[in-house]
């Protein structure tokens, strides 16, 4: 249920009924002057972004963020594969660089590519509420990947504190509302989404610990034909809670005293 209200409110945001006509797509429109990745053996016009390092391409987001975080062995260079007249085209070790380019808002530095949109309707709002609610699920996974790596540490663990101090702090530094209303709203889903993969983990006391039992209950009553003791699952869920409800006021203390410390 927490996925599935996560790819509502995905789709109430990005649906035909709320604001704007277009939606971004990963597809390259064009090209900026002083490029070095458009030609013959690079990328072109029309081509779809399907993946980096590997890592899947879901929305126009996703570009910058893999690029950014050199899952590569070498800084600026890059596996990309680009769907081309329906056919994959993969650009191995391919140098993908920033450069300094002139927009509306200033001088930003982007990877000298413009990107097109697709228009709104229902199965286009569908796909690209979809996509982010899947985009999600894999930035769980990466987070989970960087604590057992090391990457991450305890520090950057948060709990329900930290989650409605993310919440205010993005309503407090929206333009307006309406924008504070929809920041909020993709926080909200982004948590849903969080919680419902985070649930689904073989930890005991929560729903992926009890679907394990529950196979593995199946499968050893199955070959032994022994009905099996249910209170030695039940201990393993209680020891289980006892360690989650630890580990949560644990998170919780740091949080509260990150607040008081500034």
């Amino acid at each position: 249920m927490n996925f599935l209200a996560g790819f509502l409110i995905f789709y109430g945001l990005f649906g035909p009924a709320f604001q704007g006509d277009v939606l971004p797509e990963p597809v390259i429109s064009g090209f900026y002057q002083g490029n070095h990745i458009e030609g013959a053996d690079g990328l072109r016009v029309g081509d779809e972004i399907y993946s980096i390092d590997g890592e899947r391409v879901y929305t126009s987001s996703n570009i910058s963020f893999l690029l950014s975080m050199n899952l590569s062995d070498q800084p600026d260079v890059h596996d990309i594969v680009a769907i081309r007249d329906g056919q994959k085209v993969l650009l191995d070790d391919f140098h993908m660089e920033q450069m300094e380019v002139q927009t509306e808002q200033g001088v930003q530095k982007m990877y000298g590519m413009s990107l097109s949109t697709e228009p709104k309707t229902f199965a286009s709002s569908m796909k690209y509420a979809w996509n982010n609610t899947i985009d999600v699920v894999r930035m769980v996974r990466i987070s989970l990947k960087m604590l057992v790596s090391g990457q991450a540490g305890f520090q950057d663990v948060g709990g329900p504190v930290m989650i409605v101090q993310a919440i205010s702090e993005t309503a407090e530094q929206s333009g307006s509302a309406s924008a504070a209303i929809r920041n909020v709203m993709f926080f909200t889903a982004f948590i849903a989404v969080n919680l419902a993969v985070m649930n689904l983990l073989p930890i005991p006391a929560l729903d992926g610990g009890r679907a394990v039992c529950v196979i593995l209950t199946t499968a050893v009553e199955a070959v032994t034909h022994k009905k099996l003791n249910p209170k030695y699952e039940a201990y393993l869920h209680g020891i289980g809670m006892i360690l989650l409800l630890g580990f949560m006021a644990l998170v919780t203390f740091k949080d509260i005293f990150n607040i008081f410390r500034g």
